[in-house]
C-alpha cells in the first residue's frame, strides 16, 4: 500500500474521530444550559448530570 494513502487514510480516521468528539462536547454543553433541565427539585439531577458530562467531553477535545 502506498505510503501517502496510508497515511491519508488515517488523518481522514484522526479528523473524523474529532468532529464526532467536538460534536459531542457541543452537544452535551447544549443539554446542560437547556433552561428545561433546571432542576425541579433537590433530586432533580439532569442538568447536574448533563453539566458533569459536558464537562468530561470538553476535557476530551
Amino acid at each position: 500500500m502506498d505510503k501517502w494513502l496510508l497515511l491519508d487514510a488515517i488523518v481522514g480516521e484522526i479528523t473524523s474521530a474529532l468532529d464526532n468528539s467536538l460534536a459531542a462536547a457541543e452537544e452535551a454543553r447544549a443539554t446542560a444550559t437547556n433552561k428545561e433541565n433546571a432542576a425541579e427539585n433537590k433530586y432533580d439531577t439532569l442538568g447536574l448530570e448533563a453539566a458533569y458530562l459536558a464537562h468530561g467531553q470538553s476535557e476530551r477535545v
